[in-house]
């Protein structure tokens, strides 16, 4: 019986072929986008991707969200599973709506052609605008994350319960009266025990023991920090550091 023999290298070759001709002819996104929801994903991407990503897309190290390109989306449905699955490097999953999720397909695959001006971080007129409309949904209670949505929220009002996350020095910012008591409508979670600042210095001096001289910079209009700044001065009257 006659046999035959294949070329599993050229197959493979043939294959690889094939294939990248088949991405290069895929579209990288589709052709048109609906201006609306461009629109709408721009205000998504204020409320859950500029604190990381930055308001021109660019704020992560190898990430440039302005290309409208990206390494594992080829197409729309890919960046959706992408989102919808968030990445082990630390971008979380996101629970979007079908409309939410246009829309935030539309703004990323636009943002070098959409203006950039509409999306802005630490924006306080349109912070204070956003925490009027979800009060003025009357909820049970409101977590903020982050001391520029807190103050924005508690200028809104004084009864809806806030809960915060992400705040520095919530005593310094004005927003309690204490840790152990908060009072008022505020209460949350703290990112750094003051404490912690004097145990900085204290690895810091471990680490390189010849310094004596530390440098602490601050934005005085900021009032959150204040409480880890009175430690670390306390701290470095007490001690050699200078």
């Amino acid at each position: 019986m006659d046999g035959f023999v294949v070329d599993y290298a050229l197959m493979w070759t043939i294959l690889t072929v094939l294939a990248a001709a088949l991405v290069a002819q895929a579209p990288l996104h589709d052709a048109q986008y609906p201006d609306a929801d461009i629109a709408y994903g721009a205000k998504l991407y204020v409320e859950k991707c500029v604190t990381c990503h930055g308001p021109q897309g660019d704020a992560i190290g190898g990430v440039n969200l302005r290309s409208g390109k990206f390494r594992n989306a080829v197409i729309d449905r890919d960046l959706e599973r992408f989102i919808r699955a968030g990445s082990p490097a630390g971008m979380p999953a996101f629970t979007l709506d079908n409309a939410e999720m246009a829309g935030i397909i539309a703004y990323l695959r636009n943002m070098n052609a959409f203006d950039s001006a509409t999306v802005k971080a630490g924006d306080a007129a349109r912070g204070r605008s956003y925490a009027a409309e979800l009060v003025a949904l009357a909820p049970d209670v409101i977590l903020a994350s982050a001391s520029p949505a807190v103050l924005a929220l508690q200028e809104t009002t004084r009864t809806v319960p806030i809960v915060f996350a992400q705040v520095i020095d919530p005593v310094g910012a004005g927003f309690v009266e204490s840790l152990a008591r908060p009072g008022g409508n505020t209460t949350g979670f703290t990112q750094f025990e003051y404490g912690m600042s004097g145990k900085w210095l204290e690895l810091l001096k471990e680490i390189a023991p010849r310094v004596t001289r530390v440098a602490v910079i601050r934005d005085p209009a900021l009032a959150s920090g204040a409480g880890q700044l009175g430690l670390s001065n306390l701290l470095r009257r007490h001690s050699e550091w200078s």
